[in-house]
């Protein structure tokens, strides 16, 4: 099994979103800045796809945006050629399908250390992803209802 630092994983995502994008790094800051990121320049984005610089929650989200694709894209393993695992900077190293499904494969002792467990409960995964999909359905339906519709011209107007 292979194993990659998670801000790699990150970095390639992110070079990767970009080439889809035909994007070039300065294009990326300047939709960055107009996000709000004001301090977001060229040499920003290069540390960045390097793995040279952290990058925040929020600055995630707003990559998202200006690279037209989604966090989950940007933030998981995908696809035949990616890593099996990702390792964080304390050296665990696990599945990349954790970040997706809480599989219970990662357990924490009473000095709050972490250690994996040797059989992942696949079920709680399923369980996982079940409640998941479940909540982005209700969250679509609310902003459906949420929604301005658009109006139907009565017959006599047409």
């Amino acid at each position: 099994m292979s194993s990659v630092p998670y801000a790699d994983l990150l970095a390639r995502n992110l070079r990767i979103a970009r080439a889809a994008a035909d994007l070039s790094q300065g294009d990326v800051c300047d939709r960055m800045r107009s996000l709000g990121f004001t301090a977001w320049q060229r040499s920003t984005m290069s540390l960045v796809e390097r793995a040279k610089r952290r990058l925040a929650a929020e600055e995630v989200t707003a990559l998202s945006v200006c690279l037209e694709t989604t966090v989950t894209r940007l933030m998981v393993p995908h696809g035949e050629d990616e890593p099996d695992l990702v390792m964080f900077p304390a050296g665990l190293a696990i599945s990349g399908g954790r970040l997706l499904f809480n599989d219970r494969s990662v357990l924490w002792d009473e000095k709050n250390m972490p250690q994996l467990a040797e059989r992942p409960d696949r079920q709680a995964a399923g369980r996982s992803l079940a409640f998941e999909m479940a909540e982005i359905s209700r969250r679509m339906a609310e902003l459906e209802e949420d929604a301005p519709h658009p109006r139907t011209p009565h017959r006599d107007e047409q």
